[in-house]
């Protein structure tokens, strides 16, 4: 089965949805996207709170190399599509033909909304990965059991 996970920006949430996915070893494809990945983001391949996160879970090894931008052709030849939040959801929508495609909605906030110009503001941001790290993995490992 393939199952694709699609963000934003594919530097963060769907991002460690598909190597905490691919570290459980199952003989399901896993695959992530972001409906406005592009070379114009600030935070390079994948962000250092994705970065952090996949290396606190021991999933850095399962990371793709480079963020993917969604298109109709990602989005329609999987199996399921997990959009991480009901934005994402609304913009796929907006951007894509999603009927016919068998998808699961998270809601899996985002990151980008804070600041992090100061030392509470970074240890909120770590704080926050920390959760949105835990609900994804809950997240997988239900998805998982369900296939």
């Amino acid at each position: 089965m393939k199952i694709h996970f699609v963000c934003v920006g594919n530097v963060y949430r769907s991002r460690f949805a598909e190597a905490y996915a691919r570290s459980k070893n199952t003989d399901h494809d896993f695959s992530s996207s972001g409906i406005q990945a592009g070379p114009h983001q600030p935070y390079g391949p994948i962000s250092w709170w994705g970065a952090r996160l996949a290396y606190n879970h021991s999933v850095a090894n399962y990371l793709s190399a480079a963020w993917t931008a969604t298109t109709q052709e990602l989005l329609s030849n999987n199996d399921i599509v997990v959009f991480v939040h009901p934005n994402v959801e609304h913009m796929a929508k907006n951007m894509f033909d999603v009927s016919g495609i068998d998808y699961r909605v998270w809601n899996v906030e985002d990151i980008y909304h804070m600041d992090h110009s100061d030392m509470d503001t970074l240890i909120q941001k770590l704080d926050f990965s920390d959760k949105t790290g835990k609900y994804i993995t809950q997240q997988v490992d239900s998805l998982l059991k369900t296939l």
